[in-house]
């Protein structure tokens, strides 16, 4: 008996002894199973959190330019990216807390909450992304309203039995814009005939992003800049916004090496730098949203005086009724237009321009005594030809130098019009075959005409006391002489410049003939 009380007690101990190896061995490797899959989980969150909160930036920056379109095709696009984009943030915010409510409720002063395997930052990056997220829900109904009233609606045609249910018969649209392949100058002052009879131009939209939008996006862009900023350092994010606006910058304007290159020459005074680009990417389209500004406008040409610092010099003041921003300042004016250097036809402003071949910008002065690609007559036309004063006289000279039909023009010192002279100034027009290293002299005429003279607006009785003011025009009349000294693929080209010398202001004395005086 003794011997089988040993032998059970023996065997009992053995089997519990097993027992507990066994659990220990079945539950060691869920153990490291579970260990395995939350440091797999941690490690996949930075790449899969920075691809998502990537495609949330470009996703924005989709959305931004949709709304501010009037392309419904646009509109209709980011609807769907961002129903595609909410499903692909669910799904990972549910693969690290089941719960991403609960989390960032909890989430406060850095603290997580039981049972998350994620550390603070990853916290804050987890609850930003759901945040942001949740902001962009919202616009899909605001979305939906802007392509329905972008989508153009084509009307349906009646049968002949039919009667229009319509009391007022339906507006007439405007026709297509006429593109002309060299259109005429504008006329300022005068009524002049439209090319086609009863041609009625269409408008060009203007199209304003939806206040609601607007402020959503920004409440967006700023719970993922709190999540950009939790990623490691290591971690870089491309913002398509800006990346824009530098491919832009590089299309348009100049590279950033090519001031250094010249900076000698650039610490002169009255000198300066640009791109000229061609009239078809400075021109806008005709029906593009015409709230958004144009290449033109945000690469305006640039201003012709400045000092020795790189400011602007001072330039004439317009009427102290009118602010700071629209002061007139010289601008070189210049655009290609065919393979030619071109004087941009705006309002008033005119000129003319002639090679000089191979001369460096530094051998000229402001006699050009030194250039002996001149003649003396025509060297004694670009220093004394004098505009009128008169604005039917101003714009037939302006007339003249466009079409090449020059005949008798004004000089501020009485000449003999001779032969010579003739022939040296029909050889002058606004535009100049572009050579690279080739120095141009161009004699700039530029004049800020006044709104009331530009429409043939009213002046009431009230303002007629300030009509001074309000016909003021500041002017200018520089020498300039210009240089290109670098072509790019895009047909666009760097120049140098300088202003040799400016003559006295123009004056139009006769602007009151062409307003409606009340």
């Amino acid at each position: 008996m003794r011997y089988l009380l040993l032998i059970f007690v023996s065997s009992f101990l053995s089997l519990l002894s097993g027992r507990v190896v066994t659990a220990s061995e079945i539950q060691t490797p869920n153990l490291v199973k579970q260990n395995t899959l939350r440091s797999t989980s941690a490690q996949s969150f930075w790449p899969e959190a920075q691809r998502l909160v990537q495609d949330q930036i470009n996703l924005i920056n989709r959305i931004e330019r949709a709304i501010a379109s009037d392309d419904p095709y646009g509109v209709f696009v980011s609807e769907g990216k961002i129903t595609l984009h909410q499903g692909e943030v669910e799904r990972f915010l549910k693969s690290q807390y089941q719960n991403p409510a609960l989390l960032c409720t909890r989430t406060n002063g850095g603290i997580t909450p039981a049972g998350s395997d994620l550390s603070v930052e990853q916290a804050q990056v987890y609850c930003s992304l759901y945040a942001s997220t949740a902001q962009l829900m919202p616009l899909r109904p605001v979305l939906e309203r802007r392509q329905a009233t972008l989508t153009p609606n084509n009307p349906l045609t009646l049968s002949r039995s039919q009667q229009s249910i319509l009391a007022v018969p339906p507006q007439k649209l405007p026709s297509p814009p006429t593109s002309y392949v060299a259109p005429e100058p504008p006329l300022v002052g005068i009524r002049a005939k439209t090319p086609i009879s009863g041609y009625q131009p269409p408008i060009a939209p203007a199209i304003a992003p939806p206040q609601q939008a607007t402020t959503t996006l920004a409440s967006a862009k700023q719970l993922l800049s709190q999540a950009v900023a939790s990623f490691p350092s290591a971690t870089s994010f491309i913002d398509a916004g800006e990346t824009a606006k530098l491919k832009e910058s590089n299309t348009y304007g100049l590279d950033q090496q090519e001031p250094q290159e010249y900076e000698n020459f650039l610490s002169q005074p009255n000198t300066g730098i640009a791109r000229v680009l061609p009239s078809g990417i400075v021109n806008s389209q005709p029906m593009q949203n015409r709230l958004i500004p144009t290449v033109a406008e945000r690469f305006a040409y640039p201003p012709l005086l400045r000092g020795i610092g790189g400011d602007i010099a001072p330039t004439t003041r317009s009427s102290g009724r009118i602010s700071q921003e629209d002061e007139f300042t010289p601008r070189f004016a210049v655009k290609l237009e065919n393979g030619n250097f071109q004087i941009a036809q705006r309002g008033l402003d005119y000129g003319f321009i002639m090679d000089l071949g191979e001369v460096p910008l530094e051998n000229l002065d402001p006699t050009l005594k030194k250039v002996r690609a001149l003649s003396p007559q025509t060297r004694q036309f670009f220093l004394n030809y004098r505009p009128p004063n008169e604005l039917a006289a101003l714009q037939v000279d302006r007339q003249r130098f466009i079409t090449g039909k020059l005949g008798e023009v004004s000089v501020s010192e009485p000449v003999q019009q001779t032969t010579a002279l003739e022939s040296a100034i029909n050889r002058l027009s606004p535009d100049a075959p572009v050579v690279l290293n080739h120095t141009y002299l161009m004699r700039l005429v530029q004049f800020q005409v006044p709104e009331v003279v530009l429409n043939r607006g009213t002046v009431n009785r009230e303002q007629r006391r300030y009509l001074d003011q309000i016909l003021e025009t500041p002017s200018s009349d520089a020498l300039v002489a210009f240089r290109p000294v670098n072509r790019r693929p895009d047909g666009s080209y760097t120049v140098l410049w300088r202003v040799l010398n400016q003559f006295p202001d123009p004056q139009i004395e006769d602007l009151e003939k062409y307003v409606n005086l009340q």
